[in-house]
């Protein structure tokens, strides 16, 4: 029988005893559990995890006082634990939404200031060079196909290209010393990315 001055390892020595535990007390834990939590399935899963530990332990845990006592006591504890935990997650998440938040913003400022930069530097090329870049990088054009369209040597647009991203690294360098866009323009415009019309726009 399960008596409430039982030794708990005695009192679940062997499944049907601790059945017998679990239906006379589970109850009535979950409706303390719930008065503390103010809710009833976070209440129910508060009593189940303390059954799950107690049938872990058989045969190994020994308390002083009663069996209530000691469940009513862990029961307590385990809310409490509970409510700690629950308050932890709250406010971690509260200050993952704010700092991404805060980050995406400066995200899009700093990305937003650097497109115009990006323009301002492009706007100030000679007009032949900046003519030849916009061609090459925003249309996509094969430096033979400039050269023919604008009857200049291919060498000439080699060299308008150099120019313009020599013009465009040293601007952009001054501007962004110590952040790594400098280094994505420099690798952007030297691969020739074909996004260049975003950044026009």
């Amino acid at each position: 029988m399960c008596s409430d001055q039982a030794s708990l390892s005695t009192t679940i020595s062997n499944k049907q005893e601790f059945e017998s535990l679990f239906r006379a007390h589970y109850a009535p834990l979950v409706g303390y559990a719930s008065k503390l939590l103010g809710d009833a399935d976070s209440a129910a899963d508060v009593v189940q995890q303390l059954f799950v530990n107690i049938w872990d332990k058989q045969g190994s845990l020994e308390i002083e006082g009663s069996t209530k006592s000691y469940l009513l006591r862990s029961t307590h504890n385990a809310c409490l634990n509970a409510i700690k935990h629950e308050k932890v997650k709250a406010e971690h998440s509260a200050q993952s939404m704010f700092g991404a938040s805060e980050t995406e913003q400066r995200d899009l400022l700093e990305e937003e200031e650097f497109n115009l930069k990006v323009r301002t530097a492009v706007q100030s090329l000679p007009t032949q060079c900046r003519k030849i870049f916009l061609m090459s990088r925003l249309q996509g054009k094969k430096y033979q196909q400039i050269a023919d369209e604008l009857s200049l040597s291919v060498k000439t647009v080699e060299n308008q290209m150099g120019k313009a991203l020599r013009t465009l690294r040293d601007e952009l360098r001054e501007e962004q010393k110590t952040t790594m866009r400098l280094v994505k323009s420099i690798l952007w415009f030297l691969i020739g990315v074909n996004v260049f019309s975003i950044v026009m726009k």
